[in-house]
């Protein structure tokens, strides 16, 4: 049975990247094929780190976009940038991964789910620290607490 390939494009390559692409890539399924980020060196480094041979380098995330085999991105650039780049990664039919917060404001998020929902496209933000062992750890306490009377 031949397996599914998922080919992604990382936005923004930062230390959060960094993170991100070393879970992802742990996913058999998940190839990275494309980086974008303002400054050239960025894209470079990153790619360079993370051993990514074959992967293409952009300084606009817009051309990234417009790689034809890319399944999906990872936006991990800042927070302001969100709104623009998953609605530019809609209007490119690309399903999204998107650093938290998802934006700045409720404005925001209702047009950004509205803009996925118009494309069928599926979209969700990373919550990694949600299983730090520090919160884990927090949640059961939380979690044993008796309710108060």
């Amino acid at each position: 049975m031949a397996t599914t390939q998922f080919n992604l494009g990382i936005i923004g390559c930062g230390f959060i990247a960094e993170q991100q692409a070393r879970a992802l890539s742990m996913v058999p399924e998940i190839r990275i094929v494309g980086l974008a980020a303002r400054r050239p060196e960025s894209t470079a480094n990153f790619k360079d780190k993370m051993g990514l041979k074959d992967c293409r380098c952009f300084q606009d995330y817009r051309d990234l976009l417009e790689m034809k085999d890319l399944d999906f991105v990872s936006i991990s650039a800042p927070n302001c940038m969100h709104r623009e780049m998953l609605c530019a990664a809609a209007e490119a039919g690309k399903h999204v991964l998107c650093e938290k917060p998802l934006a700045n404001n409720i404005e925001d998020v209702d047009v950004m789910i509205q803009v996925m929902e118009q494309r069928n496209l599926k979209f969700s933000v990373y919550h990694e620290a949600a299983f730090y062992p520090e919160n884990l750890f927090i949640r059961e306490l939380l979690d044993s607490e008796s309710p108060a009377p």
